[in-house]
């Protein structure tokens, strides 16, 4: 029994003193070691373009398609290195996009179903103010991780019409999105002064709600609310930066 005795006050003075001593990873180093200089202005963005264009094309259960169009994107993003590794700037985007669906016909377990002369535009305005944290890795200077935090908005219209009935149906919509969100990244710098990168939403809470208008004379409206943690591949942006250094790197 004495024996036992010792050997739990052993075991309590060692979980003691392990929580006692203060373990060093390193981690504390990472925003006062300098990647991006404090003064530092960061420009940037990315461009996009896509166009297609189908002739009687097959798709998994959708037959006989014929259509065209084209989605159109500009993204600009600056930030100001206010502390070592650290910044605060903006983002904005502006994308036009164009389907324009001439006919596609859809069979399932002998019910046929079709679309013809369907045809939709769209726009979309986005800007956030964002706040990055860059994180090094390796001692030569050139890649780093970061994580930005983002709260923005956006506004964007859609008009579609189409064939029904005879008839042209059409609708106007209006958008509007609120958001607050992560995204880490990666950036490594091609040259001393110009850099690639790419990063990916991970978390964030969305509120999104639209209006909408059908022939002139029907109104509609529609709300959703998201928050969680999950990947979005259609967040993922990649692009060039270039930073205009307050002191030589």
């Amino acid at each position: 029994m004495k024996r036992l005795s010792l050997i739990i006050a052993a075991l309590l003075l060692g979980a003691l003193s392990a929580g006692a001593q203060r373990y060093d990873r390193g981690y504390e180093n990472f925003p006062t070691r300098e990647f991006i200089p404090k003064g530092t202005w960061m420009v940037g963005g990315s461009v996009g373009y896509t166009q297609h264009l189908n002739r009687d094309h097959n798709f998994l259960i959708i037959e006989d398609i014929n259509s065209d169009g084209f989605h159109v994107s500009a993204k600009p993003v600056f930030l100001y290195m206010f502390k070592n590794n650290m910044g605060l700037g903006a983002r904005f985007s502006y994308s036009r996009g164009l389907l324009d669906i001439e006919s596609a016909s859809l069979s399932v377990m002998g019910v046929d179903l079709g679309l013809k002369d369907y045809c939709n535009v769209s726009q979309k305005y986005s800007g956030a103010i964002v706040y990055r944290v860059y994180i090094p890795i390796g001692n030569a200077n050139r890649i780093a991780m970061f994580a930005e935090g983002q709260i923005g908005g956006s506004i964007g219209q859609s008009k579609a019409s189409e064939a029904h009935t005879g008839e042209i149906v059409g609708t106007f919509e209006n958008n509007y999105n609120l958001h607050i969100g992560v995204n880490p990244g990666m950036v490594a710098f091609l040259a001393d002064n110009l850099a690639i990168e790419a990063s990916l939403g991970i978390v964030g809470v969305s509120y999104n709600w639209k209006d909408q208008v059908r022939n002139q004379i029907d109104n509609g409206a529609g709300t959703v609310f998201s928050a969680g943690f999950m990947l979005n591949p259609l967040d993922l942006s990649i692009g060039v930066t270039y930073y205009i250094p307050h002191k030589t790197r």
